[in-house]
């Protein structure tokens, strides 16, 4: 992994019969963001509201215009304070979250 203005990126990896996948782990404080670009994009987690235009900004640097697919694995805030901004600034299709 690089760091990139404290955002930890992954590289680029491939699957056979996938195509090509980006996998982006960004620090956002208390845990990170996850933003999983291939056909199609997921993010996973949105952060803290804190870290909201570092996230944003990050998204708009890849070109990411939709989310795909918004994973919240966990709700507390340092988690999802972010989302209000991601729902203003991206098109997102479809947000899975956990029930607990």
């Amino acid at each position: 992994m690089k760091q990139e203005d404290d955002l930890m990126i992954s590289d680029t990896m491939s699957k056979k019969n996938v195509g090509e996948v980006k996998v982006h782990v960004l620090d956002v404080g208390e845990g990170e963001s996850i933003l999983v670009d291939s056909e199609k994009t997921m993010l996973i987690g949105c952060g803290p509201k804190s870290f909201s235009k570092k996230v944003i900004d990050y998204l708009h640097a890849q070109t990411i215009t939709t989310i795909d697919i918004l994973l919240l694995s966990n709700l507390e805030r340092s988690r999802i304070g972010s989302c209000d901004r991601i729902f203003n600034e991206f098109d997102v299709k479809k947000i899975i979250q956990n029930s607990e």
